[in-house]
Parts: structure tokens; C-alpha cells; sequence
């Protein structure tokens, strides 16, 4: 058996491992492809490291000893000495797994020195026990992939690992009974204290820590990428003249998240002609759309409340201002963002006002604009700390065919050149596929209507995503998935990959 103190000398932890993650093979794990798991110390089963490779590989069935040379060198490998295994390889150990009788007492699995054991998950507790009693910290082991379930030998092991036991004369029944044992003593050992370790079962059993998707949410959502794009929760007026209403958007974008809310401040009474604002319309304000657009408004008082609410819980915001008036209004709260929206893409006054007395960032939407706009703009906020170019389809809902996601590839080319403009994309196309692809050409920052429900008079209900019943909370989790498909634009190895043949040296 293995004497722990030479597997000190190559084990590269020391007192930077923090948190140690066990990979088994499970179907489960096909759900968390999309993680980092960079920061974790990892412990492979089998061929597991073929799902992601770690720092140390368990091997207790020849057959996982395919492509084993292939893994990256500072790898350790301990392979069950019953296992005939001729070729030579850097850091390589035998060790003889011994059945763990499940009567035994917890503290004599734990305490009995250099002692691993069958099943193959019990040696890798005992060796995240052994480094944390070595370092003398408590560490934490989350485990993935562990299902302990057998319906067939079809969907008990994840598709894309091997499994060469389940050939013809495999003994199903046994198979279940084995699964059952297994999660028996993996229970016992779980829930057993320990002063070292702490062990953290992911899956959807009565002793689990966290379920798979609060597992994802908490990895995914947390992670930090060098192209995180910041998302706006674009409120606009589906609050619907209710302040609870906004609060609860607020605190649902929030937990969703998202990295701002923005709102609308309009004069309306000047904004409109007197002839719109006489026009029928149709909502529980009145019968005017006069009655319509001043039901929706936010008093000065509602959005101070807003301001102390949204610093409360540590979220920011900021407005779409629609005249000059409402532009004073919005400066009274000191704000770090103003939005020009494409609506008011052709008020100069009101440009001219910005652009002399705020110098801060400032977010313009080219909705139903062309390219002069673009460079109107540039021009005219060029004083401004950042430009944030969204490009935007002045329709509701937005025809895919109308979308031009390749101008964003323009405005990411311009900011090569002008380190103010930030390129992004103002969505009013349909569930996330648009705001995925802006991501691919460039975009720094997405807006995406919000809502809470459905009313058959509010605007832009074809378009927004309801935070109710957790549609926004899923666009956001696409947005930071598909910030890890895309990665970094410089081509380098991943650690992940490697050749299936390598070339023979002459």
C-alpha cells in the first residue's frame, strides 16, 4: 500500500486547496459540462478524467486504463494492484483496495493509517481526509456523479465515460443490490462528523447538500469570465403604475442576476401632443392614452424610494430619459449610467443638454436609425467616460431577420480603436438565441425586457421575459453559459483536450 508522506511530495496542495471535488460517473454529470471547476482540488474515478481532469485518478477496473497516457503528467495515478499494468508512467501507485465491511465503526475507517478501500469513492474520502488532517484544515469535498441508481446498462453511467463491466453476462440484479449497499455506506460516512472534512453529497437524495441545478446556479452564476457581459433587467413601465410591483421586479432581476434595472422618466404632458394624448386607449387608468401614460409614471418620490431600496440589496440602476426635463430629474440621484433611447434618437435638444452637462457613462440605443446615427453619436458623446453603442430593432416583438446581429461586430471593431465605446445589444427579439449570438459578435452588455405578468393592455408583453415563473432567471443562466462556450479569443491548448494518436518519435 501507499505510504501517504510520498504522495505529499508530488501532491500539489500544500496550503493552497481549498475546497476538493470528487468526480464519479453518474448520469448527472452530463448537467454540469458547462462548469469551471479550476478552482477545486479534483479527484477522478476511473475514467472520469475524461469529464474533466484532476489532480489525482482512482482506478480499480483495467479498462479505465485506456488513454490513461493521455492525461496531462502531474497527474497522479493509483491503480488497485490486482491490476496488470506493464506500461511506465510518472507518478504512478499501487494500492490494494480492500472491501469495506459496512458493520465497521466510522472512526476506524477514518483513523486506520494508509487504509483505502472498495468501493472506489471510499478511497477518495479517505485521501480528502488524509490531505486535510495533513494541512490541518478543514476542507470541504463536494461529490458529483454519484447516483447510486441501476434501471439498466444503458442509463447508469453517463454516455460519453465507459463502462466495459456491462457485457452479456452482467448480473443486473446484483448490479441494483450493489448500488443500494453503496449508497448505504456512502450515507453512513456523509452524515458521520468529522473535525477534517466536510463532505457534500450533489444529487437528489434526503442526505444531499445541494440538488444538481442549485449546484449549477451556484457554480455557473458566480463564476467571473474575462467577457462578462452586464445585463439589464429592462423594467421600462411593466411595473404598471405600481410601485410594489417594481420593488418585487427589483428583488426577482436581482436574484435572477442581473447587473442593473433601468427605468423610464418622461414629461408626459409635453412629450406628447395634445391631439395622442386626447387619443382612445384602452387600460384601468381611463379611456385616454393621456390617462394610460400617466398611470404609468413614476413619481420623483417612487423613484427616490427605488434608489434607497435597490442600494439596500446592492443592485444598480438607471433611466431612459425621454426630454430635458426629465434628465434634471434623473441628475437630482447622481447617476453613474443615463440611457439615450432609441425613442428619442431624433430629439437634438435633448442630446445637446447630455452631452454638455453629464460626462459620465451614458448607454444609447440606434433603434430605427443608420449609420450616421452611429457616428452622430460618437461625436456628440465624445466627452463621456464610456459610450455604450447598443444595436437595437425599433419593433416588438423583432423579426429574427430584422435583428443584424452583425452590427455589433462593427461596433466591436470600432471599440478596438475607441477604448470608449462599449458594443452591445438592446433586445426586442424573442427568448435568448439573439442575445447569445450579440454575445458571440462582441456584445459587453445586454438588455432584455422584464416582466411580472401578463396584461393585455401593457407594453412590450410579446417581448419581455416574466420573472415569475423564473423565464428571465434561465435567459440569464443561457447569457453565462454561453460566456464559457465562448472563451478567449486567443487560441491556446486546453487542459481538457488531447490527441487520440500521438505521433511516434524516429
Amino acid at each position: 500500500m501507499v505510504d501517504f508522506s510520498i504522495l505529499k511530495k508530488n501532491i500539489k496542495y500544500k496550503s493552497q486547496i481549498k475546497k476538493i471535488l470528487i468526480i464519479g460517473k453518474g448520469t448527472t454529470i452530463e448537467k454540469l459540462i458547462s462548469i469551471d471547476f479550476s478552482k477545486y482540488f479534483v479527484i477522478n474515478l476511473n475514467d472520469s478524467h475524461k469529464f474533466y481532469k484532476g489532480d489525482i485518478v482512482l482506478i480499480n477496473k483495467p479498462w479505465a486504463l485506456n488513454d490513461i497516457n493521455k492525461i496531462k503528467k502531474k497527474t497522479i495515478l493509483i491503480v488497485d494492484k490486482n491490476i496488470k499494468y506493464h506500461k511506465r508512467l510518472p507518478n504512478l501507485y499501487r494500492v490494494k483496495f480492500i472491501k469495506y465491511l459496512f458493520n465497521k465503526k466510522i472512526n476506524k475507517f477514518f483513523d486506520k493509517k494508509n487504509c483505502f478501500y472498495d468501493p472506489l469513492f471510499l478511497t477518495s474520502i479517505k485521501i480528502s481526509y488524509m490531505i486535510a488532517k495533513s494541512i490541518n484544515r478543514r476542507l470541504e469535498i463536494d461529490m458529483i456523479g454519484f447516483d447510486f441508481k441501476f434501471k439498466s446498462p444503458l442509463n447508469y453511467t453517463t454516455s460519453f465515460l465507459s463502462d466495459n463491466d456491462g457485457d452479456k453476462n452482467f448480473d443486473h440484479n446484483k448490479a441494483k443490490k450493489e448500488f443500494q449497499e453503496q449508497r448505504k455506506i456512502f450515507k453512513k460516512i456523509a452524515l458521520s462528523r468529522n473535525s477534517f472534512i466536510k463532505i457534500n453529497h450533489i444529487g437528489n437524495f434526503e442526505f444531499s447538500k445541494l440538488n444538481i441545478s442549485k449546484f449549477v446556479e451556484k457554480n455557473v452564476l458566480l463564476n467571473t469570465h474575462n467577457n462578462k457581459t452586464e445585463i439589464v433587467a429592462e423594467i421600462t413601465t411593466n411595473h404598471h403604475g405600481n410601485f410594489e410591483n417594481l420593488i418585487k421586479m427589483v428583488r426577482l432581476s436581482k436574484e435572477a442576476g442581473a447587473d442593473y434595472i433601468k427605468i423610464q422618466k418622461r414629461d408626459v404632458n409635453n412629450f406628447y401632443s395634445l391631439k395622442d394624448l386626447k387619443n382612445p386607449y384602452f387600460s384601468k387608468f381611463g379611456s385616454t392614452f393621456q390617462d394610460y401614460r400617466m398611470g404609468l409614471e413614476l413619481s420623483m418620490d417612487e423613484i427616490d424610494k427605488l434608489d434607497k431600496y435597490c442600494k439596500k440589496i446592492n443592485i444598480d440602476w438607471f433611466c431612459s430619459v425621454l426630454d430635458v426635463k426629465s434628465f434634471y430629474d434623473i441628475l437630482n440621484f447622481n447617476p453613474s449610467i443615463i440611457k439615450i433611447p432609441s425613442t428619442v434618437s431624433g430629439h437634438s435638444k435633448l442630446h445637446d443638454e447630455v452631452s454638455k452637462i453629464y460626462k459620465k457613462k451614458i448607454v444609447v440605443s440606434t433603434g430605427f436609425t443608420d449609420e450616421k446615427y452611429q457616428n452622430y453619436v460618437l461625436d456628440k458623446f465624445k466627452n463621456n467616460e464610456k459610450i455604450y453603442l447598443l444595436q437595437c430593432t425599433s419593433s416588438y416583438p423583432a423579426r429574427f431577420d430584422d435583428c443584424n446581429i452583425g452590427v455589433i461586430r462593427n461596433y466591436n471593431f470600432l471599440s478596438k480603436h475607441n477604448k470608449k465605446i462599449i458594443p452591445g445589444f438592446s433586445s426586442h427579439d424573442q427568448g435568448s438565441l439573439g442575445c447569445i449570438m450579440a454575445i458571440a459578435a462582441g456584445a459587453k452588455m445586454l438588455e432584455k425586457h422584464v416582466k411580472f405578468k401578463d396584461v393585455k393592455w401593457g407594453h412590450f408583453d410579446s417581448v419581455a421575459l416574466n420573472l415569475g415563473n423564473n423565464e428571465f432567471k434561465n435567459f440569464v443562466k443561457d447569457i453565462r453559459k454561453s460566456e464559457i462556450l465562448i472563451g478567449s479569443e486567443i487560441k491556446k491548448k486546453s487542459p481538457n483536450e488531447y490527441h487520440k494518436y500521438i505521433p511516434q518519435k524516429k
